[in-house]
């Protein structure tokens, strides 16, 4: 249920922005991964949210656990998070809009988040669990998400759907490294600056999140 790519470079920042729906409580859901999991946005058994962010040199730069479990009942969500790990490193985190609560295990950092690292992931989940995933974007630049004007260009203050664009530049200006919003027969074609995926399993169409220009969600 993955979709391998390799990003090309390094970063010391970055956005995720993504709509998603726990599928099955209880199990081991991946947002976003990597081979070495130096970048791993998953749910654990505890259905809370968990990041990991780390050097190439597995030295860690960010790692934080959700207070509170999020589940499947709780229907769709948008998530986002920017990061920037220079001289005043600093990581920020959305959760429909509104800044979440997490339980920092190692505060942000200064480094750069191996982001070459090979297979890029969109979704991975342990036999008998599921997820939906949607407008699934990667971008290596930061974005201030504590300005209002800033989240609106990703996410509505009604928390609904923003068009990113053909290309996935309209929040930023510029085209991200990765942009999946395509239909599902070619969800895995990239439409940011990098490579096309490769589905791993099986894709299928979830719930369609409603926004001109965008594509359903897929179930993994």
């Amino acid at each position: 249920d993955a979709l391998p790519i390799c990003l090309g470079t390094d970063s010391n920042s970055g956005t995720i922005s993504c709509w998603f729906r726990n599928g099955t409580d209880g199990t081991h859901r991946t947002l976003v991964n990597n081979a070495t999991t130096r970048i791993n946005l998953a749910f654990g058994t505890t259905n809370k949210l968990q990041l990991q962010l780390y050097t190439s040199a597995s030295a860690l730069l960010w790692r934080w656990d959700s207070t509170s479990a999020i589940l499947a009942s709780s229907g769709l969500h948008h998530f986002m998070m920017s990061w920037r790990f220079d001289g005043s490193p600093v990581g920020l985190i959305y959760l429909d809009n509104v800044a979440h609560s997490v339980n920092l295990i190692g505060a942000p950092t200064t480094g750069t988040v191996d982001s070459s690292d090979s297979n890029f992931y969109w979704g991975q989940v342990n036999a008998g669990s599921s997820l939906e995933l949607g407008q699934c974007y990667y971008s290596e630049a930061f974005n201030d998400l504590t300005d209002a004007a800033v989240r609106a260009k990703f996410v509505t203050t009604g928390v609904a759907p923003v068009d990113f664009g053909a290309d996935g530049s309209t929040p930023s200006g510029s085209q991200p490294i990765d942009f999946h919003n395509n239909p599902l027969a070619t969800w895995h074609n990239n439409l940011g600056s990098a490579g096309n995926f490769t589905v791993a399993g099986t894709l299928t169409s979830g719930t369609d999140i409603n926004v001109a220009g965008s594509a359903p969600d897929i179930v993994l």
